[in-house]
């Protein structure tokens, strides 16, 4: 490979590493509105199994780190929003949670399980879209 098109290489990966990252509340009030619309909870050791046993699930294993995860996550706020009541949205941070990413034998990132009634019914690897995961969950219902 060339000198050029390893810097091109480079710059490309830095540019997708930062672009998913977050962007910060402009004011008090918006900070104050984005945390009563938080949807999604967080898992570890402790509370996965009492989360994961009744209902649907859907968990997203992910990573502060990763690019994908980080565009992921926008799209899982908007279906947690969407299936509010119905199905619940977690998520567990593989960094944290070594022992439940192990358990689950995850071995990339994002990868979101849907459990239902605390067994596996489905498992998606990488990034996917709103729509694909909305008719994922309907015909699991």
């Amino acid at each position: 490979m060339s000198l050029f098109k390893l810097s091109i290489s480079i710059s490309f990966v830095m540019a997708i590493s930062l672009a998913g990252c977050s962007q910060q509340p402009s004011s008090p009030k918006e900070a104050a509105t984005a945390a009563s619309v938080e949807l999604i909870k967080h898992l570890d050791a402790s509370s996965f199994t009492a989360e994961t046993q009744k209902g649907l699930v859907m968990v997203d294993f992910w990573a502060t780190w990763c690019p994908p995860c980080r565009q992921m996550a926008p799209i899982l706020d908007e279906v947690a929003k969407d299936v509010a009541g119905k199905v619940t949205v977690a998520k567990v941070d593989v960094d944290k949670n070594r022992d439940l990413a192990s358990q689950f034998n995850i071995q990339g990132i994002p990868t979101l399980i849907l459990f239902k009634d605390g067994k596996e019914v489905a498992r998606y690897v990488g990034l996917q879209s709103k729509d694909y995961l909305m008719q994922q969950l309907n015909q699991t219902k």
